[in-house]
């Protein structure tokens, strides 16, 4: 049986070619909003299992896509930005 999934609001701009070379933010949030790629303790964040292998696998991804150049980024206990 089929899971049925919630359809998504689109936030893409209609009038833009999103194939065009271009700088892109993004952020991915954790579902839930649950704390799994580290916590903040002291003023300082400290990273999850999960965040360190999030954190390397981000870093591969040029490595899997020549084509990509990856910007700043940053990782948060919930959520991860870049551009």
């Amino acid at each position: 049986m089929p899971r049925l999934t919630k359809k998504r609001q689109s936030y893409r701009l209609p009038t833009w070619n999103y194939d065009w070379s271009a700088d892109y933010f993004i952020t991915i949030c954790v579902k839930n909003h649950k704390c799994l790629l580290g916590s903040i303790k002291e003023s300082k964040f400290h990273y999850s299992s999960i965040g360190i292998i999030a954190e390397i696998l981000w870093e591969k991804i040029p490595i899997h896509h020549p084509e990509v150049s990856l910007g700043e980024y940053i990782i948060m206990p919930n959520h991860i930005t870049f551009e």
